[in-house]
């Protein structure tokens, strides 16, 4: 069987190295890693397949093809086929890069080994291909969640497996548990030998090279884009920044490594400048096109301080380096909506790398308050989909309410009824009030609408406000009805 791997950077090449290295992937024919560019303008900026460190990389597999040149000028995440164009698709596909075709009636002889399931080119991928079986590899934080949108039953039914890397020990992913995946995970060791290789095949830019000539501890700012994200404000991301290099500047750091996230602008730049030079700080930017991993393993960092960024995770646990997550607490309130992919990244960084949780792997406990933790925020963002979490989240929900609190709204939990109301709650005195106010024939008109809505199962102060100001309404009208009543024999002067 042909094993066909989807990647679109060279931090996935990395990892699906490991994978194979630790020998999560079976040998099984053909090994065909399919390179999809991701960049909106591939004409001006190198692929990935240039980059250096990309052949001792790719020695794992076979043979290396480019979605990109097929499709062109199709850019990857616009490459999405109809269901009735599938066939005429999987046709081009085999005979331009020679892969099996599939005789009507037989089993598939190609498996995918897709980076996403969720968005193109990897829902396309599995969409031509309709009969191989999946396996989804993963990376980072994100892998943790629940899926965001749920799977098509032609495709969440060939999800067999779930392979990641273990950069929180311990901590089982939840991605596609509702469709029975296995989840395998590797060991960062593994990781981190292959990430080790490639750093001696790269050469340090100035930047780096300088921090490691000084001999000044350093401290890495792992930057990300948040304000374009519109998740922080202008003033938000200053005071967040000041706070990440307040914490380098606590943990030793004489001089701030900055390497920011390719996506960010460069306002970013110019307010970390500032910030680390009134800190009496050095500023050195990394430019470098490498993992952060990679310029860890050359400046080697005293600490890593970001908001949450996987790297926390894979330098702490891969590396021994100290990670701090900074502001994280602040960025999940703003997620919305609700069920936003990035709620469990963030949880994650603050938990482990703030409050200091340990992780499953580390902890005494038989299961483990992190994996708890991450199931009941999983079945918060996806009630529907995660059922069978329903039992453990409303125990945790009881058995540890400071994390309840940092991390779920109280009106989502109300609404999912797992949390237990008090009998005296502000519904209860407030139907009491109504039903004093409007008097019987009304309010039991309204009462059965109420108790056969959510209303009394979901104690939103804007409902409870609502309900308020219907009741206080009703009693002015009420009193204003009395005040104008004429008593009985009145008769109205000539």
């Amino acid at each position: 069987m042909t094993q066909l791997f989807q990647a679109s950077t060279l931090y996935q090449v990395a990892s699906l190295a490991a994978m194979i290295d630790a020998g999560a992937v079976p040998e099984d024919g053909d090994r065909v890693l399919c390179v999809v560019d991701s960049t909106r303008q591939p004409e001006l900026v190198p692929g990935i397949t240039g980059a250096t460190g990309f052949e001792e990389l790719a020695s794992r597999f076979d043979r290396v093809i480019n979605l990109g040149e097929f499709i062109r000028p199709l850019r990857p995440h616009q490459f999405s086929p109809r269901q009735v164009e599938a066939p005429m698709w999987r046709q081009l596909f085999c005979k331009y890069f020679d892969l099996p075709l599939t005789q009507p009636g037989h089993a598939s002889e190609i498996s995918l080994w897709l980076e996403s399931l969720q968005v193109n080119p990897g829902r396309a991928l599995a969409t031509v291909f309709h009969d191989a079986p999946i396996t989804v590899h993963a990376d980072g934080l994100m892998a943790y969640g629940p899926l965001r949108d749920p799977l098509p039953i032609e495709i969440g039914s060939r999800l067999d497996r779930v392979v990641h890397l273990d950069i929180v020990p311990g901590l089982k992913p939840l991605y596609g548990a509702e469709w029975g995946a296995a989840s395998d995970a590797v060991g960062l060791e593994h990781f981190t030998r292959v990430i080790d290789a490639w750093a001696n095949k790269v050469e340090p830019s100035a930047a780096c090279a300088s921090i490691m000539a000084s001999g000044k501890p350093a401290g890495l700012i792992l930057g990300q884009y948040l304000n374009e994200l519109r998740l922080i404000t202008d003033e938000e991301e200053h005071e967040l920044t000041t706070r990440m290099a307040q914490a380098a500047l606590d943990a030793g750091a004489g001089v701030i490594a900055f390497k920011p996230h390719p996506s960010a602008s460069y306002t970013s730049r110019i307010v970390t400048r500032e910030v680390v030079e009134s800190l009496g700080l050095e500023y050195v930017e990394i430019t470098d096109t490498v993992p952060a991993e990679i310029v860890a393993t050359w400046i080697k960092p005293v600490v890593a301080v970001s908001i949450f960024s996987t790297a926390l995770a894979t330098l702490r646990y891969g590396y021994n380096i100290p990670a701090v997550a900074v502001g994280a607490e602040d960025v999940i309130h703003n997620l919305n909506p609700y069920p936003n992919s990035n709620r469990v990244p963030v949880m994650l960084a603050d938990a482990l790398f703030h409050r200091g949780i340990p992780a499953p792997a580390d902890d005494p406990s038989k299961e483990g308050r992190l994996q708890a933790l991450l199931n009941t925020v999983a079945y918060t963002m996806q009630p529907e989909r995660m059922k069978a979490l329903y039992p453990e989240a409303f125990e945790f929900c009881t058995s540890d309410p400071e994390l309840r609190k940092l991390y779920l709204r109280k009106t989502r939990l109300y609404q999912l009824n797992l949390m237990k109301t008090n009998p005296t709650n502000t519904y209860e005195r407030l139907v009491g009030h109504l039903g004093n106010a409007m008097g019987a024939k009304n309010f039991n008109a309204l009462k059965n609408k109420v108790q056969t809505s959510k209303l009394l199962k979901v104690p939103s102060k804007a409902a409870v406000k609502a309900l308020s100001a219907l009741g206080n309404r009703t009693a002015q009208g009420n009193r204003t009805a009395q005040g104008n009543r004429k008593p009985p024999g009145h008769q109205k002067q000539q």
